[in-house]
This record gives C-alpha cells, structure tokens and sequence, in this order.
C-alpha cells in the first residue's frame, strides 16, 4: 500500500524558521540582558539591531505559514483494489473522501495552470497562485473533478509521484511563464524543482519579464547577501561578548 500526504512544504519550512528565530531572539534576550548595564551603548544597539533582525524574521516567517491555507488533495492511498483520495472543498470548506476501485477508473488527467501579472509593478501583490484540476474520469460517465490552488510545487511533485499508479495518466500545462512551465516539466520528468540557478537563467531569460523587476530581484539578492553577512559579524560579536563576561 502507498500512503501519500500532500503538503504545502514551504509552509512548513516556514513555520519551523520562524519558531526558531523567535526562540533564538528569546534566548539572546534572556543571556544577553542579564548583562545589559555592563554593556557599550555601541553593543547594546549592535544587540538590539540583531534582536529585531531575529524576532522580524520570526514573526513575518510564522504568519506566513498560517497565512495561506492548505487546501485541496490532502492524502492518496493506492492499494492492490482501491485508489482512496480525502480532499478539501474549498466551497463547502468540508473533507470529503473518494474511494474508487482501479478498475473503474478509466484515465486521470491533470491540468496546470498559472498566469502571470507582468504588467503588475514589483511593489504589489504578485504571489503565485498555481490552479490545479485533478480529474479523473470513470465507467458510467462518473467524473470527478478536485480543483485547488496552490502557491507551493511541492503538491504538483506529489501528484506526478504517484502517476504511474493511475491508468492513463496525462498532463496538460497553461502558462505565460516559462520558468514555471520549466520547473513543472521538470517535475514530471525528473520528480525534482530546477535547481535555483536554472530557475532564475529562465527566469531572468524571459523577455517579458519587466527590466525593473529583473533589477529588484538582483537588488534583493545583494541586500540579502549583505544583510547575513551584517548579522553573522554582529552575532559573533555579541556570542565574544557573552563569554567574556
């Protein structure tokens, strides 16, 4: 039998950084201020920028994780008989479960589609919203339909895992974005995401992408790259400091 659960990993992923950062910055608190009046007004606003860096990146990192919701696919189970899918119904907001013999199931077709703002300006909202329509037709007519949205490629991953176990299994993909295009044939060719080079060849590649969306991107790697290596001095600074006193 082959049990999958379908998650929005990068949610995850998310949640966990910002537990940990918000842990870290309470940590920092709680050692660090026991020594707080034996301490420079240069150290202490060093600590103090560090301290915000962790509980910023801990509080916009959990709310992340809650912000979008998990939707659709929840779990497949295949076993020797049956293929047994529970999903969420986004109108209803209830779990409903398909228990379907293979032997009913006549062919499953998945259909990807994402398009992208281009002429939205980088400052507004541009999240990804990737709709995937989860079909599968059966004897007598019976067809059933799972349609989801989804800003992860973690679920599309799952569902091409399991593609083989569905009797003719296709795929169609609808997009104005090459790199998602890309990435999504990636996946069901290898099972892996291009790798983050790859991504962003494609993606800096793309001609319809605007040039000053191309230089915010380019812009936010350097304040990232910056702003970690500013921290990790500032870190190592404040951890001197602590064992010395």
């Amino acid at each position: 039998m082959k049990k999958v659960k379908l998650k929005e990993y990068r949610q995850y992923a998310a949640l966990v950084c910002g537990l940990f950062a918000i842990a870290g910055g309470i940590f920092m608190l709680i050692i660090y201020g026991t020594h707080f009046t034996n301490i420079s007004v240069a150290k202490i606003m060093d600590w103090l920028f560090v301290l915000i860096a962790f509980f910023t990146v801990g509080f916009v990192n959990t709310f992340y994780s809650y912000r979008y919701p998990k939707t659709g696919i929840n779990e497949i189970i295949i076993n020797d008989s049956n293929i047994i899918i529970s999903a969420y119904n986004e109108e209803t907001k209830k779990e409903y479960i398909l228990d379907l013999p293979k032997s009913d199931i006549l062919s499953c077709n998945v259909a990807i589609s994402y398009q992208k703002g281009y002429e939205v300006l980088p400052s507004r909202d541009k999240r990804m919203d990737i709709v995937v329509e989860f079909s599968i037709e059966c004897l007598d007519n019976i067809n059933h339909k799972i349609v989801f949205h989804t800003v992860d490629y973690r679920k599309i991953k799952q569902i091409f895992g399991v593609a083989k176990d569905f009797p003719n299994f296709s795929y169609k993909i609808d997009t104005n974005s090459p790199e998602c295009q890309e990435n999504i044939l990636n996946l069901a060719k290898t099972g892996k995401n291009l790798s983050l080079k790859q991504y962003f060849k494609t993606y800096f590649a793309n001609p319809k992408v605007p040039d000053i969306e191309k230089t915010s991107v380019k812009c936010l790697f350097l304040i990232i790259i910056l702003s970690l290596f500013v921290v990790v001095l500032m870190i190592i600074s404040i951890v001197r400091d602590i064992l010395r006193y």
